[in-house]
This record gives structure tokens, C-alpha cells and sequence, in this order.
């Protein structure tokens, strides 16, 4: 598959569960995070970076932020699509800025 730019994009992205998220049991939520950690292992292997993880309930209405770097446009929508297969958008309400990158 040809690759859409050349350039990094970035991506901050801000989470909270959903009502369902809680009704889900201890081991529902545990399957959920493993096949979440499968994808991300997978795609950081395929370029993807994750750059950090934050607790940000304490500043904003959202519960926690992620910011990731995709080597391009592609990537950053298959990784996505992925996540999305396994519940995410069931189970998160999220929000994304995506970017390109310009600068080191």
C-alpha cells in the first residue's frame, strides 16, 4: 500500500468510559485491556509511537489523554479501525486532534 505523506502525523487523544464500560465485569474488562494491549504491541511494531499516557480528570471532563505519533495516514486509520473492532467507541467516549507534524 502506498503511504499518503512522508510526514509523521500526531495525535492527542482524551477518553472517558461510558456507563457500559462499568456494567462490564472485572474479567470483561481484563479480556478488553489484553486484546487492547494485542493491537497496541502489534502497531508499535508497525510504526506506530506511543508516546505517553496521562491522567487528566483532575483539569478537563475527560479522564485520561494519549499522545501518539503515526508514521502516516494509513497507519493511523488501520490502527484506529482496529481498536474501534474490539470495542472502543462501545466502551470510550474519545476525542482526537490529529496533526502533521512540521517541526522536530
Amino acid at each position: 500500500m502506498a503511504k499518503k505523506t512522508s510526514a509523521p502525523f500526531g495525535a492527542i487523544v482524551f477518553w472517558r468510559p461510558r456507563d457500559i464500560w462499568y456494567s462490564l465485569t472485572e474479567k470483561e474488562r481484563a479480556d478488553y485491556r489484553k486484546k487492547q494491549h494485542v493491537i497496541i504491541e502489534k502497531w508499535t511494531k508497525n510504526g506506530v509511537k506511543w508516546l505517553g499516557t496521562y491522567d487528566c480528570h483532575f483539569s478537563s471532563g475527560w479522564s485520561m489523554m494519549a499522545a501518539l505519533e503515526y508514521p502516516d495516514l494509513d497507519t493511523l486509520q488501520d490502527f484506529v479501525h482496529e481498536l474501534n473492532s474490539i470495542g472502543r467507541n462501545r466502551y470510550f467516549l474519545t476525542e482526537s486532534h490529529i496533526g502533521l507534524r512540521v517541526a522536530p
